[in-house]
């Protein structure tokens, strides 16, 4: 979820785009408007979701985010044909829609995984795509420096698509026992980071305003950004080995398995 808020850096080449193809302001609030749709066009990432595993959802949103911002890189850099403006509201309406799609696997594998702490998960995902805008910004000026509309392009073409690709283990269905699932040391834990991460981009995000940041701060500041985030892995590694050593009783995974029938066979009894 911290590289699926590519939607909000829209601002940051939309003038590039607007000078290289010399739009107007009608064209260019048109690609906005395909963005916008895209990014709220759920529907098929949810019904995808209904028939296949999470791993393959996550693979068409990652496959839907390189092709859309990949052919739109290949157009903005002039490495093909000017493209007509109904093509390039296609190439960002399929971009911004492969967001919809890594939503979907993220956030409905996690609450099944968790319905106890629904709410503690939610605030935790939905607060990454608010902040995956800004992290993605100081990975932005660490790789291609402050004024390159282009190799922002390019970058939020790969690297959210790789993201998605490398964490394709880790979004499944689990069986854990109850103590597992209701242990909340791990979303504290989480919650800590989160803060100070947060608190970090705002401390960093302010002075970047003010003064002229060198290539090395920049990489200083990314590199922040990347510790804070392998604290996150961390954790998520650690919870996987607790559940590979401590795998559920086999007679707790058949009571799970089992309990929507026994549910259901208990509410049709109370009718004799």
């Amino acid at each position: 979820m911290a590289m699926n808020g590519s939607g909000y850096m829209f601002g940051l080449y939309s003038n590039h785009i607007k000078s290289i193809f010399g739009y107007g302001q009608s064209a260019l609030n048109s690609i906005s408007f395909f963005k916008d749709l895209g990014a709220n066009l759920g529907v098929v990432s949810g019904i995808l979701y209904e028939v296949a595993p999470p791993w393959l959802v996550l693979s068409v949103g990652a496959i839907l985010n390189f092709f859309g911002y990949f052919m739109l890189w290949l157009a903005v850099s002039g490495r093909t044909a000017a493209p007509g403006l109904w093509l390039m509201c296609v190439y960002m309406g399929v971009a911004a829609n492969s967001l919809s799609f890594g939503n979907t696997a993220a956030l409905v594998t996690c609450l099944r995984n968790f319905p106890l702490h629904r709410g503690c998960l939610l605030g935790l995902l939905k607060g990454y795509i608010g902040l995956s805008g800004a992290i993605m910004t100081q990975l932005y000026h660490a790789m291609y420096g402050e004024n390159n509309p282009e190799g922002l392009i390019l970058m939020i073409a790969w690297l959210p698509s790789a993201i998605s690709l490398a964490s394709l283990p880790f979004i499944r269905h689990i069986n854990s026992n109850n103590n597992q699932r209701n242990d909340l040391k791990p979303f504290y834990n989480l919650l800590y980071i989160s803060l100070a991460l947060a608190a970090s981009l705002l401390a960093i995000i302010i002075p970047q305003t003010k003064i002229h940041f060198s290539k090395t701060d920049y990489i200083a500041v990314a590199s922040l950004v990347i510790l804070f985030l392998l604290l996150l892995l961390a954790i998520v590694v650690n919870q996987e080995l607790t559940l590979h050593n401590h795998p559920p009783p086999i007679t707790s995974i058949l009571v799970q398995s089992s309990s929507p029938h026994l549910t259901t066979m208990s509410r049709s009894s109370n009718w004799y």
